[in-house]
């Protein structure tokens, strides 16, 4: 739904949602949200923020194993990837999660 008052949509999504997270579109989360981003997103050779543009205090939870990393965003606070990539909605079954989406003259789009 656009907000009307800037120039940014809230969008809903509910625990296990996938969608595909284009580089450099950002979200702002509105509920306390965990986010899970395949983990070649990231790149061993390059700091963390070359690979994930993010709110400074985010949670980042990187196993030592496996395929996938695990972003906790809490209200007002926003992510955005350096590269395309596909993200799931993780947490408890049936909750729904409100997001605010960076307007589309930043980046092409939509999650």
């Amino acid at each position: 739904m656009p907000d009307r008052t800037s120039n940014t949509k809230v969008l809903t999504a509910v625990t296990g949602d996938r969608f595909g997270w284009p580089a450099g579109r950002e979200l702002i989360a509105l509920d306390t949200v965990v986010l899970t981003l395949p983990m070649e997103l990231l790149d061993e050779s390059k700091p963390m923020s070359e690979c994930l543009d993010a709110h400074d205090d985010i949670g980042i939870d990187i196993p030592s194993d496996g395929d996938a990393f695990h972003i906790r965003l809490t209200p007002g606070q926003w992510a955005s990837p350096r590269r395309s990539c596909q993200a799931k909605i993780s947490g408890e079954p049936g909750v729904t999660y409100r997001f605010k989406l960076a307007s589309e003259s930043k980046a092409s789009g939509e999650p």
